[in-house]
């Protein structure tokens, strides 16, 4: 409260820092490319569109592949994923599907090496789908419908934050919709788990992050509420 006390955290012992070798380390800036005039985010089709209303290039959190390639979402509009090889600083991209149907972040399976997308808004609106990039052959092979059945009834729905177990099923949180989903590999269907009701009460949990453990829970921390929440992959229960 505006009473409070400033505070910090406390250290008791510093880290100690060696300046010989911190000397040697050095800062790499990789800028997104700009557009072109009349192209991009420059395009009339895309102009005040999106995410930070449009003109501008959006990067977001940034993932590594097994080859040491860095992938990473443009969240300006047109919708763009970025592959960024930081040993020659060559950047290439790639449009999405829907180029309005908003992004977030993704995630890569290591063992395929595909690259999950999930719609953040959809188009139309709540209609979102998850996507599959497959950089061998750099096309977009794949996509889901993050809620088939509908079974979240809510008035606006956006798709964020995603996690892959050990078994390759992709999880996506559902930040307007309180809610988790779950691509099965081996089943290729899309199932949708709502938040329990004392952490989603009117629509109110905002699940912000989703992790999975070693033994293929889901974590989930729902930001509106101040928890974390745990989803059991063997019984499908919170």
């Amino acid at each position: 409260g505006p009473t409070s006390k400033i505070r910090a955290v406390r250290v008791d012992n510093r880290l100690p820092v060696e300046e010989k070798v911190l000397s040697k380390a050095m800062y790499i800036e990789y800028n997104l490319a700009p557009d072109p005039p009349g192209q991009g985010v420059h395009d009339p089709q895309y102009a005040r569109e999106g995410f930070a209303g449009g003109g501008r290039r959006v990067g977001q959190d940034p993932r590594f592949d097994s080859e040491g390639n860095v992938w990473l979402t443009d969240r300006g509009t047109p919708n763009r994923i970025v592959k960024l090889d930081p040993r020659t600083g060559e950047m290439k991209d790639y449009l999405t599907p829907r180029p309005k149907a908003g992004v977030h972040d993704l995630n890569i399976d290591q063992r395929s090496g595909i690259v999950w997308v999930p719609e953040n808004e959809g188009v139309p609106a709540s209609q979102m789908h998850l996507l599959a990039f497959n950089p061998k052959t750099e096309k977009w092979e794949q996509e889901y419908h993050l809620d088939p059945e509908n079974t979240i009834q809510a008035s606006l729905k956006h798709a964020q934050s995603l996690a892959i177990d050990s078994k390759g099923n992709v999880f996506t949180g559902m930040i307007l919709g309180d809610a988790l989903t779950r691509w099965d590999r081996e089943t290729k269907k899309v199932s949708v788990y709502k938040l329990p009701p004392d952490i989603s009460a009117d629509f109110g949990g905002s699940p912000y992050g989703v992790v999975a453990d070693r033994n293929d829970n889901i974590w989930v921390a729902v930001s509106r509420r101040g928890k974390i929440a745990k989803f059991d992959t063997k019984t499908n229960q919170w």
